[in-house]
């Protein structure tokens, strides 16, 4: 049995079409309707380079005309629809998709804490542990996942916590 052949005309709509850039990129661009498309998407990389504007931003951007940056931030600090973490670079994935990346964190949580002990000075760790855990005391409304301290800098994702700005403030493993 001879294999299907696809044409490239084809192939090049599906691809489009599967990436959200088929259509005119139109409509509201933020709330519910910028959740639904980075969920459409599956996740969006987050980029720190910016010669134009961070890529992440550029992304959402080609797929809706009217999305702002300042969209973004009410779905990531305040709903908590979305959360970062680490698939391969930093990226903002939908938080429904939490319960299918908990097997990957359980995973590789021991290598995580190896990494993190080798980039840090002696005695981090403790320092950090009882940071969180005085914290998670305080609001015990948020699951530990999606607590964001915006004071020092520092975002929790699933089981890595990783400086934002490389900033030299301490970071933890929580398992």
């Amino acid at each position: 049995m001879a294999l299907p052949v696809l044409k490239n005309k084809a192939a090049r709509a599906i691809f489009l079409d599967r990436h959200l850039l088929s259509a005119a990129p139109t409509g509201i661009s933020k709330g519910a309707e910028l959740l639904n498309l980075i969920t459409q998407l599956g996740f969006v990389q987050v980029d720190s380079i910016r010669t134009v504007e961070r890529a992440h931003h550029m992304v959402l951007r080609a797929r809706k005309a009217s999305y702002r940056p300042k969209h973004l931030t009410p779905l990531l600090e305040k709903e908590h629809s979305l959360f970062e973490h680490w698939p391969h670079d930093a990226s903002i994935i939908p938080t429904e998709f939490f319960p299918h990346w908990k097997l990957r964190f359980e995973r590789d949580a021991e290598t995580l804490r190896r990494q993190w002990r080798s980039w840090r000075r002696e005695g981090f760790e403790e320092k950090s542990i009882s940071f969180w855990s005085g914290l998670m005391r305080r609001d015990q409304s948020r699951p530990l996942a999606w607590v964001r301290v915006k004071s020092v800098g520092l975002a929790v994702g699933g089981i890595g916590i990783r400086p934002k700005q490389h900033s030299n403030i301490c970071g933890a493993l929580v398992s």
